[in-house]
């Protein structure tokens, strides 16, 4: 008689999870590459900005409903109602944004912020602006914020995981939309 016991489970599940998170780590590695190759294209698509904050926010909310902390939208000032630019990489870029913020906040809340700037002779732009009660980073860790595979310290990537890619495409990502 087979029955699924609980430690057999509990091994489908990690094989699941570690699953999941082989794919991820490839799929930043081949985005990265992509994009450092010149070969990511990106499209222009009219879209809703609004659309898009709150399909992030609704994807990102099991995470943060998981860690008992809030997960708050805000429109500061006028939004369009529509933008031109590609809804896919945008999308990344505010889940790997509030996916960070959610991973690095233990307790109190997560708010993404949106805003249009306009600056006299330039083109308006939205901005997108994460803001959490997480841990904080000192200012050496700032300087290697950006840097491809590169976390805080051991310590960050072995309490919290990670590759150290998230940031370095939705950067490079936000300069090519």
């Amino acid at each position: 008689e087979c029955r699924d016991s609980p430690s057999a489970v509990q091994g489908i599940d990690t094989i699941q999870r570690n699953g999941n998170h082989l794919l991820e780590i490839i799929n930043d590695i081949l985005d990265l590459s992509k994009i450092e190759s010149g070969k990511l294209e990106v499209e222009r698509i009219s879209c809703s900005p609004v659309q898009l904050v709150c399909e992030a926010t609704s994807l990102m909310q099991i995470r943060a409903d998981g860690k008992g902390i809030s997960l708050k939208t805000e429109f500061k000032g006028p939004i369009p109602q529509r933008i031109q630019t590609d809804p896919t990489r945008l999308r990344q870029i505010l889940l790997n944004l509030l996916g960070n913020a959610i991973k690095f906040t233990e307790v109190g809340s997560v708010r993404l912020v949106t805003e249009l700037e306009q600056v006299a002779d330039e083109e308006p732009r939205l901005r997108f602006s994460v803001y959490d009660s997480g841990i904080g980073m000192t200012p050496e860790q700032l300087q290697k914020l950006f840097q491809p595979f590169t976390q805080a310290d051991t310590s960050t990537t072995r309490k919290f995981g990670g590759t150290g890619l998230g940031l370095t495409i939705s950067r490079r990502l936000a300069a090519l939309l």
